[in-house]
């Protein structure tokens, strides 16, 4: 029975658990210092800006010509890639905002459960806390 009794490990104490939590609090602040989903969704807007005018130009080229020019040929490749590259902008922004959405909702766990958000966390004479 004693052997069974020193195997439950003992709770830890609160003010280590909480310095525990400060201290992934700490690291989980500097990564969530960091947005990299900002510059993959700005350049997936400077990119679909561009491709909407190299596309228009290609587009007219075709239009006005009884038989596509020999420059039309590199900017329609020019415009595939373009929207290639587009479109893994906007999937690299979704996937990192994702993560980032991950990071804040564990950061506000965090401030929540060491009620660093909470105005009458601690000591308040007006609630009967001393």
């Amino acid at each position: 029975m004693a052997a069974a009794a020193s195997e439950i490990p003992a709770a830890p104490a609160p003010e280590a658990s909480e310095a525990a939590l400060r201290a992934e609090l700490a690291e989980v602040q500097k990564v969530a210092a960091v947005r990299h989903s900002v510059d993959a969704f700005a350049r997936f807007g400077v990119e679909l800006f561009v491709w909407c005018i190299v596309s228009g130009v290609t587009g007219k080229l075709l239009y006005d010509s009884a038989r596509p020019p020999y420059l039309w040929y590199p900017l329609a490749l020019l415009c595939a890639l373009l929207l290639a590259d587009v479109v893994s902008c906007w999937r690299r922004g979704v996937r990192l905002q994702g993560e980032e959405r991950a990071v804040e909702d564990r950061l506000h766990a965090l401030r929540t459960s060491l009620k660093l958000d909470e105005p009458w966390a601690g000591s308040d004479p007006f609630r009967g806390q001393a």
